[in-house]
This record gives C-alpha cells, sequence and structure tokens, in this order.
C-alpha cells in the first residue's frame, strides 16, 4: 500500500503505552469536535507533543521513569543503532 506524505511528515512505526494511546484517541476526538472533520491520531500526537517540547530538556527528562518502574521498553529487546547512532528516517536526512 503506498502511503502519501508531506515535505513536513514523516512515517513512524512505534511502540506507545496503551494508556498513552487511549488518552491520545480522547484529545484526536476532542481535536475532531474543535475542528468539525475527521483527524489523525498523528495530529493529536503532534499536539501533545508541542505542548511537552515546551519544556525545557532538563524538565522533561525529570519526569522520565526508571527501568525498574517501566520495564516495558527493556522487554522489546536491543536497539539496533547502526554504529551507535540513532535511526533517522532518509526523510529527515537529505
Amino acid at each position: 500500500m503506498q502511503h502519501t506524505t508531506t515535505p513536513n511528515l514523516v512515517r513512524f512505526h512505534m511502540h506507545l503505552r496503551r494508556d498513552h494511546t487511549q488518552r491520545l484517541i480522547q484529545l484526536a476526538n476532542a481535536l475532531a469536535k474543535r475542528k468539525g472533520r475527521d483527524v489523525r491520531l498523528g495530529e493529536a500526537l503532534e499536539l501533545a507533543l508541542t505542548a511537552g517540547f515546551a519544556w525545557d530538556d532538563t524538565d522533561l527528562l525529570d519526569l522520565a521513569p526508571s527501568d525498574k518502574s517501566n520495564p516495558h521498553w527493556l522487554a522489546l529487546g536491543p536497539i539496533n543503532r547502526h554504529g551507535g547512532v540513532a535511526f533517522t528516517p532518509a526523510a529527515l536526512r537529505r
């Protein structure tokens, strides 16, 4: 299946916590009601990220729980960093 994207958008395959997904759905529904049209979960995620990115990185990092209290990320297995560099979609490297 071919997906159309605009130059400002990047397509990701990602894991999200179930409770965060439910919250994004609630936010997307509220956003759809406000805009009077269907919206994608990505629009709700963008809105949440915009709000979160208004914080300093140090403050955001203070919110990060320990691996012991949130082991679900470790349960996904190792990350292949391609030589220690974080994976960046090709669209962002251009």
